[in-house]
């Protein structure tokens, strides 16, 4: 008993010393781990409940590679942040179907002629940002399995088409 009571105080005295050690490392931890952009948990739950594959990214987005009728796959985004308007939140889903050139535009006539295809799309609108042209698509954060689904064939789809025009009919994937 006699060395229990002598340890206890050369106990207490470690642990005050490396503690704040380990708490600066446990909070530094938790500090990196808040910066890492997270995946949205319904958004996972939808594509699991549709029983779509799909890979996380570092940016806390999900990535399907869509398997187009013939054969060809296409990349769609969907986005993990959301963006509020009045009471409806909004998720974006893209695909990218051209990255162009480094410090290029696409020239006029192709934007002329993406902007005239916005007004016949069902759904989203051709942008370019970020040296990619994309048709990105916006839906409810909440929306249903199957709407979600049908958000990634349209974007993949179309996607795939202005692909083909723009870099040809070879298959790059």
């Amino acid at each position: 008993m006699h060395s229990c009571v002598l340890m206890l105080p050369l106990c207490l005295t470690l642990a005050l010393i490396f503690s704040p050690a380990v708490n600066a490392q446990s909070a530094e931890t938790d500090l990196k781990a808040a910066k890492q952009p997270q995946v949205d948990a319904r958004l996972s739950s939808v594509l699991d409940a549709a029983d779509v594959r799909y890979t996380a990214l570092d940016s806390g987005d999900l990535e399907v590679l869509a398997a187009l009728p013939d054969g060809r796959r296409q990349r769609v985004i969907l986005r993990s942040q959301t963006h509020t308007y009045r009471r409806e939140e909004w998720r974006e889903v893209y695909a990218i179907a051209h990255e162009l050139p480094t410090d290029s535009t696409p020239p006029p006539a192709l934007l002329e002629r993406l902007l005239l295809y916005n007004d016949s799309l069902a759904l989203g609108a051709w942008s370019v940002a970020r040296g990619r042209i994309s048709l990105t698509l916006r839906l409810p954060a909440r929306s249903s399995p199957l709407r979600v689904v049908e958000a990634i064939d349209f974007a993949a789809e179309v996607a795939d088409a202005l692909e083909r025009e723009l870099e040809g009919d070879q298959d790059q994937r």
